[in-house]
């Protein structure tokens, strides 16, 4: 998400209700990358109060991109940089037009948006939200992918997404171990969940299909 979510109701003084609903995308996967001083559409701090309550926080707490150049270690991004009129705050960080360039002639925010989409970085949640012992492997692969969930309570869902966040599989395992068939999914980066039967995410990670 880029200067987002802005549905944010000024009567109410609250975000739209929609931010604190489950939803079908695990909070794992949501990444976002505001400017602290947009006031264009609707403020940073509204839009912060909706990554609250996405459920952003979990990863890690709101860190300026400004000050490092590889290492993102958060899904709550946001820059200080502000542009020659006011409402290019909104979009100087994505808008070809008003983003800045570096000597090379490519945005300054290139890795942060390779961060965000798992090309470089990449990111794994697991310290945060589980103390199951899950292994997934091998990673990457070329047709499957063994997941291996080491605990008494058995009975999970698997859930695979590719980075647009569609499901793509979709299984509710009994054991301990399952294969997960990846044959039919192009090429490209994916993110496989686990949720326990309540809906809960308690692992995420990203894998990769060659």
């Amino acid at each position: 998400m880029f200067a987002s979510p802005n549905d944010y109701s000024s009567n109410f003084n609250a975000p739209a209700i929609w931010t604190s609903l489950n939803s079908v995308s695990p909070d794992s996967v949501y990444f976002g990358l505001n400017n602290l001083y947009d006031d264009d559409v609707i403020a940073f701090y509204k839009q912060f109060d909706s990554w609250n309550n996405i459920g952003m926080p979990t990863f890690g707490d709101t860190l300026n991109v400004d000050l490092t150049t590889n290492h993102f270690s958060s899904h709550q991004l946001y820059t200080t940089i502000t542009g020659p009129n006011a409402n290019q705050n909104h979009s100087i960080m994505i808008r070809d037009d008003q983003t800045i360039l570096d000597g090379n002639g490519k945005s300054i925010y290139e890795p942060v948006w390779e961060y965000m989409l798992g090309i470089t970085a990449g990111f794994s949640i697991n310290e945060f939200s589980t103390q199951l012992k899950i292994n997934i492997f091998p990673n990457p692969t070329s047709n499957q992918i063994l997941v291996e969930v080491k605990d008494d309570k058995i009975g999970y869902k698997i859930k695979v997404y590719n980075i647009q966040g569609q499901l793509v599989v979709n299984k509710t395992v009994t054991q301990s171990k399952s294969n997960i068939n990846l044959n039919d999914l192009k090429n490209g980066l994916y993110i496989l969940t686990v949720e326990n039967l309540k809906g809960e995410v308690v692992y995420s990670d990203k894998i990769q299909k060659l």
